[in-house]
């Protein structure tokens, strides 16, 4: 059955909210895709052990966000001065090979991405239990959806019999 779901919770000791938001559609098969910080590796693979049980069948998408307490996105600041020792150094390699060099939003941009500070984001292993509680939130509001409208197909069959 299609359904949303939606949990949160707080990592207090790391000034982090957790956000997991579920959604499903239906399927023959179960496919799960999981989006979520990509420094957090091998969470993906939590998730499903975490889902079992919940679906048989279906496309189920599950966000992870993480966001600092006051509402700034965690994670998504970079170090100045590393941004300008990488394009010196890019600009010096295009010279030594004579090649054209020219600092545009998209070269900074991945740049950007690059140098991207991750130490600000903790391992999802430390968050694993506000993760998990999220998650759990999350599971059973869609579960509840998924009920409220099988009750309400069974009701739509009942008047029509």
């Amino acid at each position: 059955m299609t359904g949303y779901g939606r949990g949160a919770a707080v990592a207090a000791q790391h000034d982090a909210r957790i956000e997991v938001e579920i959604t499903s559609v239906n399927r023959k098969t179960l496919d799960v895709q999981v989006t979520a910080p990509r420094e957090w590796n091998g969470l993906d693979q939590q998730c499903h052990a975490w889902l079992k049980g919940a679906f048989q069948r279906g496309r189920v998408n599950i966000q992870i966000k993480i966001r600092s307490t006051d509402s700034q996105p965690a994670g998504l600041t970079w170090d100045a001065q590393g941004m300008d020792q990488a394009l010196e150094r890019l600009r010096s390699y295009a010279h030594g090979r004579q090649l054209p060099f020219t600092v545009d939003s998209h070269l900074f941009l991945e740049l950007a991405k690059t140098l991207k500070d991750s130490a600000a984001l903790p391992d999802w292993r430390v968050l694993a239990e506000p993760i998990q509680s999220a998650f759990d939130q999350a599971v059973g509001d869609i579960d509840a959806m998924r009920c409220r409208e099988g009750q309400a197909l069974a009701a739509d069959l009942r008047q029509r019999i």
